[in-house]
């Protein structure tokens, strides 16, 4: 069975208005959990992402050519 280009549209505009909506209810979960963790004696450590940062930026100088600068500037500057 094949979706019609209207139903394709609903269902692309469905999603777009959900993301926020679930990346947020994802980061209050996380937050919750990790609240439970610390109350029930677990030590939490987060790590230093700029050695991380820093260490792809080769990856993506290698492939902001063929995938594009629009895309890797979107997850260089992605927020969750």
């Amino acid at each position: 069975m094949r979706t019609s280009e209207e139903d394709q549209q609903a269902i692309l505009e469905a999603a777009e208005y959900a993301l926020p909506i679930q990346r947020q209810a994802s980061q209050d979960q996380e937050a919750e959990m990790k609240k439970k963790l610390v109350e029930e004696g677990m030590e939490l450590t987060e790590p230093d992402l700029e050695p991380f940062r820093k260490a792809v930026e080769p990856v993506y100088e290698k492939w902001a050519p063929e995938i594009g600068q629009e895309l890797v500037d979107k997850v260089k500057n992605f927020q969750y």
